[in-house]
């Protein structure tokens, strides 16, 4: 058993990925997507940056039995 997580940057190779993976016998197979945003840290001060990128790629979770 054991844990697969890669990242991918569209849709269509999530979708492949997904599939490939699934049929390689893992279970709890799980996609998120991630959003850039930046963090200014300071003592006392830290925020989010008001830019916020869109998109940047995505994660697939999986675990082998």
């Amino acid at each position: 058993g054991g844990r697969f997580v890669c990242f991918l940057p569209t849709y269509n190779q999530v979708e492949k990925a997904v599939e490939a993976i699934r049929e390689a016998g893992f279970i709890h197979v799980e996609s998120v997507e991630l959003l850039e945003r930046r963090i200014k840290a300071k003592r006392g001060e830290t925020r989010p940056e008001f830019l916020m990128r869109g998109h940047t790629g995505f994660l697939v979770f999986s675990t082998k039995p």
